[in-house]
Formats: structure tokens, sequence, C-alpha cells
């Protein structure tokens, strides 16, 4: 008669292996670096939607800017590229000037002067342009600026093809129809 029986020691394993803890160590650090590139990708997300918005604030400023002075417009439409710059001043003249003060030409160059002030502190390495007829056979004008050391006068061939890559879009194009056409509806 067999009352007791021996059970074997190997085969009544209660723990976990060494291997088992390393397997489950290695899954752990890899949902936390998963989690480490969400972070990463949500603050590059994140940084990219605010230059964008100050982008296109800038943008309608100078559109605003250009509809408060149409008599000026033939100034705004050849000030060429304005350039951020990491010292640029406040142009004192320009802050003294107002609409009642000042001709439309010299307000054109005060809001020049302060539109290069709001790149310099508000984007980095920022450039922004007016291009009148800035689409093949419209005549609608474009406010532009680029960010991030890309030049605004590049943007304006990007407007004619599709550019899906969200992830290097560093340009806002603005259209807006002239003081010159403002009675006409698009």
């Amino acid at each position: 008669m067999q009352f007791f029986q021996r059970k074997p020691l190997l085969s009544s394993n209660k723990g976990s292996s060494l291997i088992e803890v390393l397997v489950s160590l290695l899954l752990m650090a890899l949902g936390v670096l998963a989690f480490i590139e969400l972070q990463i990708t949500s603050v590059h997300n994140t940084e990219s939607s605010f230059s964008r918005n100050q982008a296109m604030i800038i943008a309608m400023d100078l559109v605003e800017r250009i509809r408060i002075n149409k008599r000026a417009w033939s100034r705004y439409s050849t000030m060429g590229v304005l350039v951020s710059s990491a010292n640029s001043a406040p142009n004192v003249g320009a802050y003294q000037c107002s609409s009642s003060q000042c001709t439309p030409e010299q307000l054109a160059v005060a809001d020049r002067s302060e539109i290069t002030q709001f790149l310099s502190q508000q984007l980095e390495n920022s450039t922004a342009l007016i291009k009148p007829n800035c689409r093949v056979g419209s005549q609608l004008a474009c406010a532009v600026v680029a960010w991030n050391g890309f030049d605004a006068t590049g943007c304006m061939p990007l407007m004619t093809t599709l550019n899906a890559n969200f992830d290097i879009a560093t340009c806002v194009v603005l259209e807006f129809w002239p003081p010159e056409y403002s009675g006409v509806t698009p």
C-alpha cells in the first residue's frame, strides 16, 4: 500500500524563472519607450501648431493693415521680403506714426517695421512677403509667412502643387482680394 506518495521536486515549480523575469522587463521597457516616443511627438506637434498659429496671426495682421491703408497698396505690394532679425530694434518713428499724422506711404513703411519686429518676436528665423497676383490667372494677392529658416518666396511654388507632408510645412499662405478689387466677390 502506498499511503505516502512523494511528488518530484522539479515538477512543482511555483516561482518564476530568470528568463521569464527578463522577458517581462523587456516588454515593460518597450512600453516605456513607446510612451516616451509618443510624448516627444506630442511636444513636436504642439510646437508646430504654435508656430503655424503665430504665422497665421502675423499674416492676418498684415492683411488687415493693408485693408486699413488701401491708398498705399502699391507700397505694400512692392515692399519685398520682410526678414526677422534677432537684433531688430523698434523703429521709434514707426510708433509715433498714426493714420492721422502720416501719409499712406509713411504708414506703410511703419507697418513694415512693426511686422518685421513681430516676426522677430514671435517666430524664430522667419520671413514674410506680400505677393500680388499670387496664382497664375488670378487677381488674388497673398500674404506669406515662413519660419524655421524657410524663405517666404519658396512657399509660392507649393501653392500650385499638393504638398501632403505636414511635418515639413513651415509656411502659411493667406489669400485676399487686394484693395483695388475690393468690390469683387470670389
